[in-house]
């Protein structure tokens, strides 16, 4: 019902019968939707109206209007007297397009479900407002007051709420998706679950604040007070505390403890590829506060000492972070690095070990130091960490402890016989001769029981871990059992790599995806720089270069688009059929059955939607739309190749509509390559070892 309080002499004496005509026409008037499309004499003509209706009721209501009663009002391009009073007006599911409203009075009205988009609302009067599910997207709020509102589930993406007053406000699903929220007094805020990934909150007051379940990805936090601000590893994952005042103490909530789940996502850079994760988030504080991180990093490590969960997954995380000072100067904290050490260099015995930071690197030293066992059981490991800390350019004092280290190893009872052989190091003194990376100094175990060994050069090891690429893959030095040296003729390599040396297995899958790749890559009509770009990311888990720009984008789709893949009237995405005779002429496909080649396109489709993720070419916000066409027609190609593919039809229309952004799917294209690849590894997993590098799997 529409109603305007009035002096009771403005209603004295007054025709019932014209008051009631007043509210309808009113009503009405305010009500009327004014079309965008309409002409300009006509929304003038409306305009004119609303502003006479509301100029009528201000003067019938000494400029107070506050008890309108007029859910749905409908306003557009109009700019409302400064301090017009609404306090305690009913404007829910309002429309407001372009209204200034400079210093209106809301105090108590209910704009509940309004829409407030892009409206001026500068030094406005909000106090006790209800803005519960508004819209107040791009809108101006600087200066406002908003105390004691109720902001809950409201939309503020990209609004300027800068010096806004929002103490003892209600929060809670609330959207500040990158407002700008500068100088804003958040003190003893709770923010339940409230998204500011990219608001700037620089100068912000959030001291006592609860962010426990606010998301920051992105957040800007420079100047900002966070001093007894209660925080959690869930919450924290993707904060970034650079330029943050913290005078005082952090409080870290660990009171839900840990899960599997929660060790992976939280401690796991690769899951937050921007963010960094919670030993991150730590490390990003400023070193003016140092104890204050070193307090929160031995408050994770007690926390995760207290449970029996696998660290194996973020031990890399681990050692990354904890390895540098102030951390692993507090002997606490190095032993339990090196524990975790310990049972993390196994996995370097089957799998190539990337290059490490040379903090990481002394602390698997000191592993090694601490624990001088393993060095014999994990003698692969072992090997590929001296050939590492010696030959990979390490700072003097890595390199001598390396060469010490390695030293003792020659002296264990394994190891010993091999060192005295003719063929090892320094021929004649029978000590390594690290200058010449072609001397055999490396003594190789393959296994605990096995008894098989290697003496290997510096530039076999290469030559076997793929990285050598002038090497052909049979190269190695001098095969042993039980000490006695074993002839070419007497033992298949392929056989022995498979079986009892694993590592180079994968060395020889690197190089052999490597060249499949290459010659896929030949055929996209790349440019020389764009191919070596694909090539060279081959050999890494994440991409600093990204090919989400416009531009990027458009030249590839102008590549590809009706060349190698092409789209039909009902917006399928397939292989282009001259692309796709030109691929049967690879040494990957050809002389293969249909059902094997289904399977080829099959991992190649989880390679290119690899290509689009955010570990990639992509971004968390974009990835490249011809990556996701490209990887959703090898998909399409290979489900009408295989029936076995084919049969998963559900997974597959939800791949494609993922990559292609239809019928509602989210478009995420790490998620998809995920997917796929564990699908891959389940039903066809050398098929995929051939395509995928060992790095993306």
């Amino acid at each position: 019902m529409f109603r305007a309080v009035t002096h009771p002499s403005d209603r004295a004496g007054a025709d019932p019968a014209l008051a009631e005509g007043a509210k309808t026409t009113a009503r009405m008037i305010l009500s009327r939707t004014v079309p965008d499309a309409s002409s300009k004499p006509y929304k003038a003509k409306w305009q004119k109206a609303k502003w006479w209706v509301l100029k009528n009721l201000m003067a019938a209501s000494n400029r107070h209007i506050g008890a309108l009663d007029l859910p749905h009002l409908i306003m557009s391009d109009m700019i409302l007297p400064r301090r017009l009073n609404l306090t305690g007006a009913n404007l829910r599911k309002s429309e407001f397009n372009r209204v200034t409203m400079t210093a209106v009075l809301l105090c108590q009205s209910d704009l509940s479900h309004a829409n407030l988009a892009s409206c001026n609302l500068r030094r406005a009067k909000l106090r006790h407002a209800s803005l519960y599910r508004a819209r107040l997207d791009k809108a101006l709020l600087r200066r406002a007051d908003l105390q004691h509102a109720d902001l809950n589930q409201a939309q503020l993406n990209y609004a300027v709420l800068d010096f806004a007053k929002l103490r003892n406000a209600n929060f809670k699903l609330t959207s500040f998706y990158r407002a700008k929220l500068r100088h804003v007094d958040l003190s003893d805020a709770y923010l339940k679950k409230v998204d500011l990934s990219g608001a700037c909150l620089r100068y912000a007051n959030l001291r006592n604040a609860d962010l426990r379940t606010t998301h920051f990805r992105g957040t800007c936090l420079r100047n900002a007070n966070l001093s007894g601000a209660h925080i959690s590893p869930g919450g924290m994952c993707n904060m970034n505390f650079q330029g943050a005042i913290i005078e005082g103490d952090l409080k870290l909530d660990l009171s839900a403890g840990w899960s599997q789940n929660a060790v992976d996502n939280y401690l796991n850079p690769s899951n937050y590829a921007k963010g960094g994760g919670v030993l991150q988030a730590i490390d990003s504080i400023s070193t003016v506060y140092q104890p204050l991180k070193i307090t929160l990093m031995r408050r994770i490590m007690v926390s995760l000492q207290q449970t029996d969960l696998s660290l194996t997954t973020v031990a890399p995380a681990l050692l990354d972070k904890l390895s540098s000072a102030p951390y692993y100067d507090e002997p606490d904290i190095a032993r339990w690095l090196q524990e975790i050490g310990s049972r993390f260099i196994s996995i370097f015995d089957t799998k190539i070990m990337r290059r490490q930071h040379e903090e990481v690197l002394r602390v698997i030293l000191d592993t090694f130091s601490r624990y001088p066992e393993s060095m014999v059981i994990h003698s692969v490991a072992f090997i590929q960490t001296i050939a590492q800390a010696i030959f990979a350019r390490r700072a003097s004092a890595t390199v001598q402890q390396a060469k010490t280290l390695y030293a003792r190893y020659l002296t264990h009872r394994r190891i010993a016989p091999y060192a005295l052989k003719a063929e090892f190091g320094d021929r004649a003194k029978h000590v390594p001769n690290w200058q010449d990376k072609s001397a055999a100094n490396y003594v190789l175990l393959a296994g605990k029981r096995s008894a098989y060994a290697l003496l290997l050069s510096q530039e076999g090891l290469e030559s076997l871990l793929g990285s050598d690429h002038r090497a052909a893959d049979g190269r190695h030095d001098y095969l042993y059992r039980d000490g006695v040296p074993v002839n070419r003729q007497e033992y298949c390599w392929e056989t022995l790599r498979q079986e009892r040396f694993p590592l180079f297995q994968s060395g020889y899958l690197r190089r052999l995806s490597e060249k499949h790749i290459i010659e896929v890559l030949a055929r996209l009509n790349l440019s020389a720089a764009t191919q070596q770009l694909f090539v060279e990311t081959t050999k890494q888990a994440y991409s600093n270069i990204k090919l989400v720009s416009p531009e990027k984008q458009l030249l590839m789709h102008g590549l590809w688009a009706n060349r190698v893949y092409r789209f039909d009237s009902d917006g399928n995405c397939t292989l282009d059929e001259g692309f796709y005779a030109r691929l049967m002429q690879l040494a990957l496909l050809v002389d293969r059955s249909p059902a094997e080649r289904g399977q080829v396109m099959f991992c190649l489709a989880a390679l290119f939607a690899k290509c689009a993720s955010n570990s990639l070419f992509g971004t968390e916000e974009d990835s490249p739309y011809a990556l996701r066409s490209l990887a959703c027609a090898f998909l399409d190609r290979a489900c009408t190749l295989q029936s076995r593919i084919a049969h998963a039809a559900r997974d597959f229309t939800v791949w494609k509509n993922a990559l292609l952004g239809r019928q509602g799917e989210a478009t995420c294209a790490a998620v998809v390559a995920s997917e796929m690849l564990g699908y891959g590894t389940t039903h066809f997993p050398e098929v995929l070892k051939q395509v995928m590098p060992v790095e993306w799997r």
